[in-house]
């Protein structure tokens, strides 16, 4: 009984799929990155925030 021949082991993705995927992980992690900087630097601009709440000192 049992297997006449040994499995062959086979990759799940091709190289070119997976440098695309790769890239487009990147981009995805930079635009998003980007993003959140400027969120955060709106946020601590004093000047803007007045603005946006309604504070004036």
């Amino acid at each position: 009984m049992g297997r006449a021949k040994v499995r062959q082991k086979r990759p799940w993705f091709s190289k070119k799929f997976y440098a695309s995927f790769m890239n487009i992980k990147e981009f995805t992690a930079d635009s998003l990155g980007r993003e959140f900087l400027g969120i955060v630097s709106d946020a601590l601009d004093s000047d803007k925030m007045r603005r946006n709440t309604g504070y004036v000192k």
